[in-house]
């Protein structure tokens, strides 16, 4: 997955990020609040994330869909 992660970060959350959390079972984002402001906008407006904890410092975002992964495994 790290490599994965990196790809998503470096283009910048384009669209394939969908795709690497279903394969991997995604279920909690945790976002820095000073870093990751574009982030917190995405997911406070994505359907398919509930807002699960902030403070000062970090937000938790849940998976309200949890799609079944094909890369995990049994």
């Amino acid at each position: 997955m790290p490599q994965d992660y990196s790809i998503t970060r470096e283009t910048g959350m384009n669209g394939n990020w969908v795709e690497v959390f279903n394969e991997y079972g995604v279920q909690f984002l945790i976002l820095d609040r000073h870093d990751d402001g574009d982030l917190l906008n995405l997911f406070q407006s994505s359907p398919g994330w509930a807002l699960d904890f902030k403070d000062e410092e970090a937000v938790i975002f849940a998976r309200v869909n949890i799609p079944q992964s094909t890369n995990l495994p049994i």
